[in-house]
């Protein structure tokens, strides 16, 4: 159940991620070379963001008590984190979906979309903050910490970069690699996502040294916290680190 949990929180980042940096490419791609070229490209890395959203959901179902009574999780909105993630996330779906027949049947102006997609971002962003703020539990002082949401969202946009960047290189490879337009958009996406991740994950490896420091100098509860992430993680922790900055940098 620990294990859907988890896959539920990665694959909900990883749509949310991926759906910014295609809005943010589309938008680009569309000044430059125009709504058709734009489409062509972005469509693939768009339309998989569901299937992600969906996947994460039913994995999520195995993390419930009863999946058959998965509809009452909503029913604590305004008492309980879990349940705003349950709605923020399928508000979230629902928008990509709304988001992808407003794109495919060129429903109203530019400026609408762009709006559309600024709004579902948004919201799944939103969803990720929640996501963040049911771990931050006082009586956990290794999650109670700034450094709980951050890395939640710094995950976020590593895991879009991840997948945006596959479909990206997919699309071009099956689609577009004998347009030069289509080359000139792929070569500028992968080298947007590429300085996004130059950025982003130094911030997660800075984010778990402060993580660390901070609770160091904490309370006892605190600080025994540390000790106890670096005795049973110390392998991991420095694992992440090395990887983090050969990637990052």
């Amino acid at each position: 159940k620990d294990l859907a949990l988890v896959l539920f929180t990665l694959l909900l980042q990883m749509a949310v991620g991926s759906f910014v940096i295609v809005a943010y490419v589309h938008r680009e791609a569309r000044k430059k070379y125009g709504e058709e070229e734009a489409w062509k490209f972005c469509k693939t890395v768009l339309i998989i963001v569901g299937p992600v959203i969906v996947i994460g959901f039913l994995f999520s179902l195995f993390h419930l008590g009863s999946p058959m009574a998965a509809y009452r999780s909503i029913n604590n909105f305004g008492t309980s984190w879990l349940s705003r993630e349950i709605v923020f996330s399928l508000l979230f779906f629902v928008m990509w979906a709304a988001c992808l027949l407003f794109q495919w049947r060129k429903v109203g102006s530019d400026f609408f979309r762009d709006i559309w997609y600024l709004l579902t971002a948004v919201v799944g962003f939103i969803a990720v903050f929640i996501q963040s703020a049911i771990y931050l539990l006082p009586t956990m002082p290794a999650w109670d910490t700034l450094a709980t949401p951050l890395k939640f969202f710094t995950s976020t946009l590593i895991l879009g970069s991840l997948l945006a960047g596959v479909g990206f290189i997919v699309q071009y490879l099956l689609r577009g690699k004998d347009s030069e337009i289509q080359s000139e958009i792929a070569t500028g996406a992968l080298k947007n996502i590429a300085i996004l991740s130059i950025i982003v994950i130094p911030i997660q490896l800075l984010t778990i040294v402060y993580e660390l420091v901070s609770l160091s100098v904490g309370t006892q509860a605190a600080q025994a916290s540390a000790q106890s992430v670096l005795a049973t993680n110390s392998l991991w922790f420095w694992l992440r680190i090395i990887v983090g900055l050969i990637f990052g940098f």
